[in-house]
């Protein structure tokens, strides 16, 4: 689970530089096993392959903060599109090539980064927006996480099983998260909520606009753009 720090309300324009620290498994230890972690939560995968706009509003009592990017997923390889200071950005994760390419699609360039194999399992087992999240995190892992089972709900005409977790951290604030994963979407999460203990930050993702298929050219560098060391 992903405490919710300051670092939550940064947008996604840092995913360019993150990736650097997630190409290094920058990552945190796995937080403590859940008390109750027995229970029967439902799938928690995703589909091998579809595609999804991601949204994720970040409201902290006074200023709210909106983020949109789009995923891709086609077996092991991922994409992610996102805009920064104005400029069309994409990551293609490509572990069957021990490759990311970070793209500018504006000026038509790309960064090669190199991944391994321990990487790529990383890789395999979330989307890129969250693991850019574990990688950026730098808050306190909880002490103890509590896990409980909600009453189904339909988000976006999917019927979804809900997860609640409630992490306690060692300074004894609280956070919750309440996470929706759609039962036809293979448990795919679209939507998640996560809020403090007092309500003082509230932390929204929702995937929109799922379709299933994705062409095989998302996945690759368009042979006209050109290989740079590091943007300008």
């Amino acid at each position: 689970m992903v405490s919710v720090s300051k670092t939550c309300v940064a947008p996604l324009v840092l995913l360019g530089a993150s990736i650097i620290a997630l190409t290094l498994a920058c990552h945190k230890t796995a937080p403590p096993r859940e008390a109750n972690s027995e229970i029967e939560i439902g799938p928690t995968g995703e589909p091998e392959q579809y595609s999804a706009t991601v949204v994720r509003t970040v409201d902290d009592g006074t200023n709210q903060q909106t983020s949109i990017t789009r995923e891709a997923r086609s077996g092991e390889m991922r994409r992610q599109d996102w805009s920064e200071q104005g400029r069309n950005r994409a990551l293609i994760w490509r572990p069957d090539l021990g490759k990311a390419f970070l793209i500018d699609l504006d000026e038509r360039v790309y960064v090669e980064i190199e991944i391994n194999h321990a990487q790529e399992s990383e890789g395999a087992a979330d989307s890129l927006v969250e693991a850019v999240d574990r990688a950026l995190d730098d808050g306190p892992l909880p002490a103890n996480v509590e896990t409980r089972v909600l009453p189904s709900e339909t988000v976006a005409g999917y019927q979804c099983s809900v997860i609640e977790q409630r992490s306690i951290f060692p300074d004894g604030h609280t956070e919750s998260t309440n996470t929706f994963r759609a039962r036809d979407l293979g448990g795919l999460a679209v939507r998640i909520e996560t809020h403090t203990d007092n309500e003082a930050l509230r932390v929204t993702t929702e995937r929109r606009d799922i379709v299933s298929e994705v062409s095989p050219a998302a996945f690759v560098v368009p042979s006209d753009f050109k290989k740079v060391e590091h943007f300008k």
